[in-house]
């Protein structure tokens, strides 16, 4: 019976090694394992200029085995979901930026960070925005152990792209963005924690209320019907006489 359980133990410690990954993320000091999710809010300003709206998350690459590591990435990144209007557009930076499937393998020494020129390489990843976008960005990477099939490394980014000016209360929305289908036409996508009258107001640059609708449901998408001119504009969502989420936007 011992020898079963020796073996049984043996056989575990052997698996666990087997299917233990080697390469880890590290964001902030903090080390994320294969599998993980790390979550950024990215805020910017609509009228900012477009590489200002794009995310880029420093990162470290390091090899917790104790053998120097040869590892490849699959690609920089698949996107998962997206809000509406969002083009894939994902760079992953080490000694050098790369988009796409043309990402060159690296080498790390054992319990070691990648390097560049005596130092740890500043990687980072980055996901692009250059129309400004609001919403979840989750994004995908994948990276493998050149000689071992079975260490396989994956990681989720979920970006918030988050306007600087919104008002936005927390504990009752969830996500809150707006996309833009041309001719003036505005379609709010939205998803409340739950279940109220609630009234969504758009004015002007004058403070001129041109439109107020009411939404009764928790989660959907509503196309203003009026045609909005091209100029700046300011939403707002009312709920029991409170406005509990604003912001500017603009059509274009």
């Amino acid at each position: 019976m011992k020898k079963f359980i020796l073996s049984a133990m043996a056989m575990f410690a052997m698996t666990a090694a087997i299917n233990a990954q080697s390469l880890v993320f590290e964001i902030d000091g903090v080390e994320y394992e294969s599998g993980s999710t790390f979550t950024y809010e990215k805020k910017f300003l609509q009228e900012d200029m477009g590489y200002k709206k794009n995310a880029e998350i420093a990162m470290k690459l390091k090899n917790v085995s104790s053998t120097p590591i040869t590892f490849k990435f699959k690609n920089a990144g698949d996107l998962i979901s997206a809000p509406e209007g969002y083009e894939r557009n994902f760079q992953i930076c080490t000694d050098m930026c790369y988009m796409g499937d043309d990402i060159p393998e690296f080498t790390i020494e054992a319990n070691s960070y990648l390097m560049a020129y005596g130092v740890t390489a500043p990687a980072s990843l980055h996901i692009n925005n250059l129309d400004g976008i609001l919403g979840d960005v989750e994004v995908r990477y994948e990276a493998s152990n050149v000689n071992d099939p079975s260490d396989v490394y994956t990681f989720n980014v979920v970006c918030k792209f988050i306007d600087k000016a919104a008002i936005y209360d927390a504990e009752v929305i969830n996500n809150m963005f707006i996309s833009q289908n041309g001719n003036g036409k505005v379609t709010f996508n939205y998803n409340f924690k739950d279940a109220a009258r609630r009234y969504l107001n758009i004015v002007n640059v004058t403070g001129q209320v041109v439109a107020r609708y009411e939404i009764s449901d928790m989660e959907g998408a509503f196309e203003v019907p009026a045609t909005l001119g091209k100029g700046m504009y300011i939403y707002s969502i009312e709920q029991n006489g409170k406005k509990v989420a604003a912001h500017k936007f603009i059509v274009k």
